[in-house]
């Protein structure tokens, strides 16, 4: 590696790595009144984390359909109906939105309703932990306008614009994945604030893109369309489909997972003093990274993320673990490069540092692990 891209890779890791750029159960399927289709688990209490919440299609008269991640129908709601979906896992809620702006909470464990409010949007929802996103214009239809709803207040404003007429939204834990409503079209993904970050694809097989759904777990999409949920990983890559049960034809406009509750938090690493911030060291043709520990005292391991310069959003794994350690040596990967350091415990990883603004910097694509960021003091 030549010595003047050395010097610029260890500028670039100071800046970036600190805080200021720095039991399922099996269901039996009943046929119900009207056709409709019924549930009868085969134990007492199903369960139904990393699932599916599948749309109506502009419809009062159908069911929405809870789904495991191949299709399998766990329960269904209604007939009710629903075009968009929010999951606050921490207060146990789904909010059910409808064509024409209506936003009905309801528990998440037994789905009772409770009192209905008026919001904009009536396209695909998405919650970030604090508000509700959602597209659509009235007709209902879609729009390149993202709304902001406040859940506790129901006020609504304009969150921000996107280049193309979006219909599928979801948050992944620090930005939006947003789909064009169009054949083979766009999906894209925009940061926290509604910048676009240049990661996109098109869907593929000559299908309408629908409601969007962002399971953690493993980080991949699954986006709806006529009859058919499609999987993809965030690269575009096909992971497969699902027929809708049932097969009533409907086309997905609603879509989201739903998940687990997040483990402990973890933290980042340190930006600057009293702490100490990442620094690199050159020996041979590799590279020696070191830094401070975690502002989290139970982060007790460490990730590193490798990165293509200038492209500040291609961080990914080199390693999942240091042991521990407080300092990583690896040979570098040819070309101009800068690196993370990302805090972890058991089950969660951290920060990847924030940009001036505040905003957190994107969890790398192929994370290690999914991402519960604590506050660091």
């Amino acid at each position: 590696m030549k010595a003047t891209t050395t010097c610029l890779i260890a500028a670039v890791i100071v800046a970036l790595a600190g805080s200021h750029e720095s039991s399922s159960v099996a269901p039996t399927l009943q046929p119900g009144a009207s056709g409709q289709l019924a549930l009868r688990a085969n134990s007492p209490q199903a369960q139904f984390t990393n699932s599916l919440w599948i749309g109506t299609d502009n419809s009062s008269g159908r069911l929405v359909l809870n789904t495991d991640r191949t299709g399998a129908l766990l329960r269904s709601v209604g007939p009710v109906e629903a075009t968009g979906f929010a999951i606050d896992l921490n207060a146990n809620i789904i909010y059910f939105g409808t064509s024409l702006g209506g936003t009905t909470p309801r528990d998440l464990t037994t789905t009772t309703a409770g009192a209905s409010f008026s919001a904009s949007g009536t396209e695909d929802m998405t919650f970030d932990g604090q508000f509700i996103w959602r597209a659509g214009a009235p007709g209902p239809a879609a729009s390149t306008i993202i709304t902001k709803i406040d859940p506790v207040t129901h006020q609504s404003t304009q969150g921000f614009t996107v280049p193309f007429q979006a219909l599928g939204i979801a948050w992944d834990g620090s930005g939006f994945w947003i789909a064009e409503f169009a054949l083979n079209g766009l999906v894209q993904r925009f940061d926290a604030a509604g910048t676009p970050t240049a990661v996109s694809f098109h869907t593929t097989g000559g299908s309408t893109n629908g409601g969007v759904a962002f399971d953690p777990t493993d980080n991949t999409l699954y986006i709806g369309t006529s009859n058919k949920v499609f999987h993809y990983a965030t690269t575009g890559t096909s992971l497969g489909s699902f027929t809708i049960p049932g097969s009533d034809g409907r086309f997905v406009d609603g879509l989201e997972f739903e998940g687990t509750v997040p483990g402990v938090p973890a933290g980042r690493v340190p930006a600057s003093a009293p702490g100490v911030p990442l620094t690199l060291t050159k020996s041979g043709s590799d590279l020696t990274l070191q830094w401070g520990a975690s502002c989290i005292a139970t982060d007790a391991d460490y990730e590193v993320y490798e990165g293509t310069l200038g492209t500040f959003f291609s961080h990914l794994p080199r390693l999942c673990t240091t042991g521990g350690l407080l300092t990583a040596t690896i040979t570098p990967s040819p070309g101009d490069r800068y690196y993370l350091v990302v805090p972890r415990n058991d089950s969660r990883e951290g920060s990847y540092g924030v940009y001036g603004s505040g905003t957190e910097r994107p969890m790398s694509f192929a994370a290690c692990l999914a991402q519960t960021t604590g506050s660091c003091p």
